[in-house]
């Protein structure tokens, strides 16, 4: 489903990561911009690219892969005030954002602005072997707390919900 959603531009990988730490592209998809040495280029970037995938496609969700490299080279306010202008835009078209920031890098008073923006949070921990998942701000999710994400082969499932958990 995904790879088809990135066909038909409905959904866009934009990765402001591997040019800053100069490595290969996260995906042949993505669409690959200047992360954070310039703030006023990365919005100026972010929109540009929005603006043609609503030209083309209409509503689109948009990944942006990573805002740690750009956190790591502004001060909080600056951050703050990009992530604002971001999410607002994205929200006036009808979109939907998602945005990755590495966890235990930064105060937990930046994620939490961070979540503030998002309509939805999706939040991963590991523990030795065992990762975890917690969903915030989806009214429809059976339970706020950390359940177990287990790999298989060619799909993921969740732990199983203890009914103690599911509100």
């Amino acid at each position: 489903m995904i790879d088809q959603w990135q066909k038909s531009g409905i959904l866009t990988v934009i990765d402001a990561y591997s040019r800053f730490v100069q490595v290969e592209p996260m995906g042949a998809s993505a669409i690959v911009i200047e992360g954070s040495s310039n703030i006023s280029n990365f919005m100026k970037s972010i929109d540009s690219v929005c603006s043609r995938i609503m030209a083309q496609a209409g509503k689109y969700r948009m990944v942006v892969y990573s805002l740690t490299g750009l956190m790591t080279q502004t001060d909080e306010k600056t951050f703050i005030r990009s992530l604002q202008h971001i999410s607002q835009r994205r929200k006036a078209e009808g979109s939907v954002s998602l945005y990755l920031l590495e966890d235990g890098i930064f105060e937990r008073k930046i994620y939490e602005n961070v979540n503030y923006f998002m309509d939805i949070s999706l939040e991963f921990r590991t523990e030795a072997t065992t990762e975890y998942l917690r969903v915030r701000g989806l009214p429809s999710a059976r339970t706020r707390e950390w359940v177990e994400v287990i790999r298989n082969e060619g799909s993921v499932d969740l732990g199983s919900f203890d009914l103690k958990r599911v509100r």
